[in-house]
This record gives C-alpha cells, sequence and structure tokens, in this order.
C-alpha cells in the first residue's frame, strides 16, 4: 500500500477504493482511475512504474476482483508518549 502511494503519488482515499479489474489487471502497464475512486472524481490513465507494477501484480494475484486495498489506517502510533507535566526541554509558549 505504502509503496503504490510513494511510486504514484495517490491519494490514501484513491488507493483504498482502486478495484480490480476496473482499475487495474496484472500485467497492465497503466491504472485506470475511475471518477468515482477519485475524492475530485477525476478520472484518468496513470502511467506505472515497474515496480509500482510489481506491487499491484502481487496483491491482485493474491486477492483476485474487488478492492485491491481496502481500508488502511495512515494514523501514527504515539505510543510511549508522556502524559503528565512537561516534556524536558521543550519551550513552552
Amino acid at each position: 500500500f505504502y509503496g503504490l502511494m510513494w511510486e504514484t503519488a495517490l491519494r490514501t482515499g484513491t488507493l483504498q477504493r482502486l478495484r480490480t479489474p476496473e482499475d487495474y489487471r496484472p500485467g497492465d502497464r497503466a491504472l485506470q482511475v475511475r471518477d468515482k475512486a477519485d475524492k475530485s472524481r477525476f478520472g484518468r490513465e496513470l502511467p506505472l512504474k515497474e515496480a509500482a507494477r510489481a506491487i499491484l501484480d502481487a496483491v491482485c494475484n493474491k486477492r483476485g476482483e474487488g478492492l485491491i486495498f481496502g481500508r488502511h489506517t495512515t494514523a501514527v502510533k504515539r505510543s510511549g508518549r508522556r502524559r503528565s507535566g512537561p516534556v524536558p526541554g521543550r519551550i513552552r509558549f
């Protein structure tokens, strides 16, 4: 998921709505982003680099038809963060 995001610069929501075979078929050289899949409803053909194609081929071959990725969280887990008192060395305004 994150590798394809890096390679294509597509939004998280767009990647979550991509479907096979509508948007991509294993072996294709381009990704067909449907209007419905894009936040701004801007459907387009997106040429893919070899790395992006390898990611999509691997995922599509495992999952078959339907959503390619589905829901993914992009939230950063903040474990170990101090809950009480000021952080040493941090200036408060």
